[in-house]
């Protein structure tokens, strides 16, 4: 391999220690033949050994072995660094995932090092050759962009600097896309790539690519102008975008939204500089945009919404600067949206244990917010086992603060000694904010004294001598032991309202209650 100093040289050797003998015994190439020519060696990346492909695998595999030769050739020939990538870019055609695999990832390694030597070769390439070959590939192997092997290429192809990231969301890629669905699609994929490799750099984002995609997503939202699969691929990207850049958009000023692939003129970016019409930032759009997606009559696009809203949240809680401010503001959207959509159970459901997830991993999530108007809800318009489960949550969070606290009490209370099929299941949080608060909040006694007399005086015959069915007698009697057993001062506090009740029934029955007679047994 030392020995090759020029490209054709380099390909018809490797060529012809993986491939030679088995191609010329298919007739692929003339015995005795010293090897094969760039346009041949590109036809057989792209169409194989008569269909086959595993030599040519085989043979990138090589190639990649010995890439530091390749790519030393290329900066000392100039010449050569066009013809080999367009060499490998046919491998990019292959209908097979290997060799597509293999060539996209010696590309990706040659592009890399291009980046410092042939910048602008580089990008000329990509734009007349390399975007469609891999476009190509993209669509084709669904497997290989999935995994993150076909996308890395496009970093070191386009970023010459910012008007050249610019050009290429804003004309080159929809060139090469053609539609709305497809360019949200590979968009989705390429930012992290790109948000990686600004990190690496330690460079700034560029402001007015960030401002058209933004726009461009807001574009695919608006009512009739895409179907819901692309307004879901358009929240997903307005969600990316402020996850990756949350400083730079609560900064960057939002203008009136451009139609889907209208190019950056410099009438849009002027007032994008000037910020607009609105006068709101990108995330305050952004967040306005999911809110609204909430709302939508599609539950795809309202799922999607949620659940970026919620990771969101889950990525700025508990940091610093701009997520502060971005972590309260979703939490609150996230506590409209169960609110807006508690009629619906299947949505209520999922934002309920959603935020159940949320509140278990982020102590800070002001969770008193949305607690009043939710037991409001459930007292208009039922409750299920689910909310519980929710409700739990709540109660075992640090951030519930005891007027809060009080507020849940009440609710859980009168459900479990009310509701016959979920009072058991009330209970469960009921105990828990008991047990929680007790100890430096006065009002939990003097609440559960109260309640425990109105409870009782539901035992007691009524003046046409009807006393309480043995189904709501047993929760009474249950929640008020499960009571009992949680601190002394409950017991203390209790016991008097429950031997007065025991005598009133004594009274009027001239017998003992056996429910009543146990629980001051267990009060005492």
């Amino acid at each position: 391999m030392e020995h090759c100093s020029t490209l054709e040289d380099f390909v018809a050797v490797t060529f012809d220690q993986q491939c030679g003998p088995a191609a010329r015994a298919a007739g692929v190439v003339a015995a005795p033949s010293p090897g094969i020519t760039l346009d041949h060696g590109g036809k057989l990346l792209s169409t194989g050994l008569r269909g086959d492909f595993e030599l040519i695998v085989r043979w990138l595999k090589f190639i990649y072995a010995h890439r530091r030769q390749l790519l030393q050739l290329c900066e000392t020939q100039r010449e050569a660094t066009l013809p080999a990538l367009g060499l490998l870019s046919h491998s990019l055609a292959a209908p097979c995932a290997d060799a597509v695999l293999w060539g996209a990832r010696l590309l990706t390694h040659v592009a890399t090092r291009l980046t410092v030597v042939q910048p602008q070769m580089l990008a000329d390439w990509f734009d007349a050759q390399g975007l469609a070959a891999l476009v190509g590939a993209w669509r084709t192997h669904p497997d290989l962009h999935a995994i993150g092997s076909l996308l890395p290429l496009v970093p070191p192809c386009i970023d010459l600097g910012p008007e050249s990231r610019l050009l290429f969301f804003t004309s080159t890629l929809p060139s090469a896309l053609g539609d709305t669905t497809a360019y949200l699609s590979f968009t989705l994929e390429v930012m992290p790539l790109l948000h990686a490799a600004d990190v690496e750099r330690e460079e700034p984002a560029c402001d007015k690519t960030l401002l058209y995609l933004v726009q461009l997503g807001l574009a695919a939202l608006r009512e009739g102008s895409e179907v819901a699969s692309t307004r879901s691929l358009a929240l997903e990207l307005l969600a990316q975008l402020w996850s990756l850049y949350p400083e730079d958009l609560e900064a960057l000023p939002m203008a009136a939204p451009r139609q889907p692939f209208e190019a950056a003129g410099t009438e849009g970016e002027g007032e994008a500089e000037a910020g607009g019409a609105s006068g709101s930032t990108s995330a305050a759009v952004i967040l306005r945009a999911l809110r609204d997606a909430t709302r939508r009559a599609e539950m795809d696009v309202q799922v999607t919404a949620l659940t970026a809203m919620v990771q969101l949240f889950d990525g700025f809680a508990d940091k610093e600067g701009a997520e502060v401010v971005a972590s309260s503001a979703l939490f609150r959207a996230l506590g409209f949206a169960l609110l807006e959509n508690y009629h619906d159970v299947a949505l209520r459901v999922f934002l309920q244990r959603s935020l159940s997830q949320l509140l278990a991993r982020h102590p800070s999530a002001a969770v008193g917010s949305l607690l009043r108007p939710l037991l409001k809800q459930a007292a208009n318009h039922g409750y299920s086992n689910v909310d519980f489960d929710f409700y739990l949550s709540v109660a075992a969070h640090e951030g519930l603060e005891s007027t809060h606290a009080v507020q849940l009490l009440q609710f859980l209370a009168d459900v479990s000694v009310r509701d016959a099929l979920l009072g058991r299941a009330a209970s469960v949080p009921l105990l828990v904010v008991v047990d929680r608060f007790l100890r430096h909040e006065p009002l939990i006694l003097d609440y559960l004294e109260v309640f425990t007399e109105r409870a009782l005086a539901r035992l007691l015959p009524e003046a046409g001598g009807k006393e309480a069915s043995p189904v709501a007698a047993t929760l009474v009697l249950e929640t008020l032991a499960k009571l009992l057993r949680v601190h002394h001062s409950i017991i203390d506090r209790l016991s008097p309202a429950i031997q007065s009740a025991a005598e009133a029934y004594h009274k009027a029955r001239g017998r003992e209650h056996p429910g009543l007679a146990a629980l001051g047994l267990s009060a005492t």
